[in-house]
């Protein structure tokens, strides 16, 4: 062994390093979740704005649901479950806004086939006249 202090060192810092790691990912949970409130809420506004009430309303009414639940838990002090909840508020509204959007290509394509099908039945007659 002829490096036993150097093994020390390198052990010794292997593991504050360790453990400066693992207590910032703790310290994280424990901060307030502004950010992940901030982009829930603008998704939820962003499905409010989209029409999703016609299309999805169950899934936009537990987003506002959760939204609430999370300021209500930020305002607690409960910063982990406060992440949590605004999170599943952010993809529930993601998800009304999918399933919007959705509805609303099959009506517009239910639409388009109507409008080629009236285009099509009116050449058709046209065309059997001619003969």
């Amino acid at each position: 062994m002829k490096h036993p202090a150097r093994l020390r060192h390198i052990l010794f810092t292997g593991t504050a390093l360790t453990a400066a790691l693992t207590l910032g990912g703790c310290a994280n949970l424990n901060k307030k979740p502004a950010n992940v409130l901030t982009q829930a809420k603008t998704v939820v506004n962003q499905a409010d704005r989209a029409g999703t009430r016609a299309y999805a309303a169950y899934d936009l009414h537990k987003a506002h649901l959760h939204l609430k639940k999370a300021e209500e838990e930020m305002n607690h002090g409960h910063y982990k479950r406060a992440r949590y909840l605004a999170s599943e508020a952010k993809v529930e509204a993601e998800l009304a806004i999918a399933k919007t959007q959705t509805q609303k290509t099959r009506a517009a394509e239910k639409q388009i086939n109507k409008s080629i099908n009236s285009i099509q039945g009116g050449m058709g007659t046209v065309g059997g006249t001619q003969n």
